[in-house]
């Protein structure tokens, strides 16, 4: 996962957000300010920001970078490789 690609985390964001027009808003904020970095976006207060935060969370892999905050939300990574044994 790169945590620094507008495009990528957009599109998660725009995919969970289906026909809800105030999710779509937020995606496409983030999808046009790549002037933007982590530091200015966690500066926005929107009555949707915990909503993108704990989204985001769900694709946390174990190593991969993910931002403080959004690490902060997942209890447990998920590994780079899934094990195959289900153990």
């Amino acid at each position: 996962m790169n945590w620094q690609s507008h495009a990528l985390i957009s599109h998660l964001l725009f995919r969970e957000a289906a026909n809800d027009i105030e999710k779509r808003m937020v995606a496409g904020l983030i999808s046009v300010s790549v002037d933007w970095c982590w530091d200015k976006f966690l500066t926005v207060e929107h009555n949707l920001r915990e909503w993108a935060l704990d989204e985001l969370a769900k694709h946390v892999k174990l190593g991969d970078g993910a931002p403080e905050i959004i690490l902060n939300r997942k209890t447990s990574p998920v590994p780079e490789t899934a094990s195959k044994t289900g153990s």
